[in-house]
């Protein structure tokens, strides 16, 4: 059985329910009512919920065409434009829209989805950083007994932004998807990433090709079998003049992209591991190594083709707040020499063997599949680990291209506000 087929219910099915259930929805997020307490304004949704705001916040953040230029969405107003404590006069809905009139006879009109979306309350808090927890750790016997569609049409992909919408919930939930039926020509892989958003430049370029070479600077670019790994950890944005001040762009590419041109040769299955599900695995047999490899920095580092670049940071990245994982940095082949203090050398190895142990040697949480020409794999770059048998006696061609994680965000909070206007904003 093909494990990334749908399995349980059409895409064209998941889409009427999705279509259904939004406008159900949106009326639970309306407002039902509004009044003014001391110091803040608090509306009560439908669906139960309360969040208040301060009058500070709101007359800050206006919608007026006095304090917000409706062209390009930039604030007008300075916080020394109006009194350090505003009072509104009234608050009232008005054909849909919460409006605050202010005892300086300034008017505050806010659409409800806005104050729904930035809404402070600590469960709309909690639920815009539950957004970067929506992934699901996965296997592949997971995927099949949820029923789990991973693949979507190329077509619709590229002329219905709901599909995009549909993909790039699919990615923030497992990692991984794949776009079937793409045209077998070079660039068509940047045409389906652009959906996604702009292009990551990197030192291979925009977008590069995956052959066999003789004297390859990649073992990528060779015949030979690649162990799991993640694509750039080494690397920093391409163009940053001044990384050492602005260390936060040095990051691996968020969303990698491979499209299967051509494929004649023997062998060269592709093989994916869910790291979420790694980290899961480790998290409850050794909670010690997995502490350890959260905190204790390995180095990454490419000295070839006139770059030599340098990372050290932790393989397991942790959401601040849970303690779960919520990215990985692997790259076996790109691992430069250790350096943490001594004492930590032995303890550390044995909880990264213990790692490399159920990456390697637990088939369960591999995902096998043979690129076939037309296909196009798209999967996240920090959670997704991806591997490559060895192949011989044919052509074999891939076209691939990266785009950064603020990209995705940023196309998703754009889709979000057309297909899902009410729900919260990841952060």
């Amino acid at each position: 059985m093909d494990m990334l087929k749908p399995l349980g219910p059409s895409r064209e099915l998941i889409a009427r329910r999705a279509a259904h259930a939004q406008p159900e929805a949106h009326a639970r997020s309306a407002a039902a009512a509004v009044h003014a307490e001391d110091g803040r304004v608090e509306v009560q949704w439908r669906d139960g919920r309360t969040s208040p705001f301060h009058h500070t916040w709101l007359r800050h953040n206006c919608q007026c065409p006095k304090c917000l230029d409706s062209s390009s969405g930039q604030k007008l107003v300075s916080i020394l434009d109006f009194p350090p404590r505003p009072v509104p006069r009234s608050v009232s809905l008005e054909n849909g829209q919460v409006v605050v009139r202010w005892k300086d006879g300034h008017v505050s009109p806010f659409p409800q989805d806005f104050l729904r979306r930035y809404a402070y309350d600590q469960q709309s808090r909690h639920e815009r950083r539950a957004m970067r927890r929506a992934a699901v750790p996965w296997t592949p016997e997971v995927l099949i007994s949820e029923s789990v569609a991973l693949e979507i049409d190329y077509a619709d992909l590229m002329n219905k932004d709901e599909a995009v919408w549909q993909w790039l919930q699919q990615l923030l939930k497992f990692g991984y998807c794949l776009i079937r039926g793409v045209p077998q020509q070079e660039g068509e892989v940047a045409r389906v990433a652009q959906r996604m958003g702009q292009l990551r430049d990197t030192i291979y370029g925009l977008t590069w090709d995956v052959k066999s070479i003789e004297n390859a600077a990649n073992i990528a670019y060779s015949s030979l079998p690649i162990p799991p790994h993640m694509d750039l950890m080494y690397d920093a944005v391409l163009g940053c003049r001044f990384t050492y001040a602005l260390r936060y762009y040095e990051v691996p590419p968020g969303y990698q992209f491979l499209h299967c041109l051509i494929n004649q040769a023997e062998g060269g299955a592709n093989i994916f591991l869910d790291t979420m599900q790694v980290a899961k695995v480790l998290k409850e047999r050794d909670e010690k190594a997995f502490r350890l490899l959260a905190t204790t920095p390995a180095t990454f580092h490419y000295q070839r083709s006139g770059h030599h670049l340098v990372q050290r940071r932790p393989i397991i990245e942790l959401d601040q707040e849970t303690g779960d994982a919520s990215a990985f940095r692997y790259a076996p082949t790109f691992e430069g020499p250790l350096d943490i203090e001594g004492e930590k050398v032995e303890e550390y190895y044995a909880a990264y063997r213990e790692l490399v142990r159920i990456i390697n040697q637990e088939p369960d949480l591999h995902l096998w599949r043979r690129p076939e020409e037309g296909d196009l794999v798209s999967f996240d770059n920090r959670r997704i680990l991806h591997a490559r048998t060895a192949f011989s006696n044919g052509n074999r061609h891939l076209q691939g291209a990266y785009v950064d994680w603020d990209a995705f965000l940023d196309r998703y909070r754009v889709l979000q506000s057309q297909f899902a206007p009410m729900a919260a904003i990841p952060q």
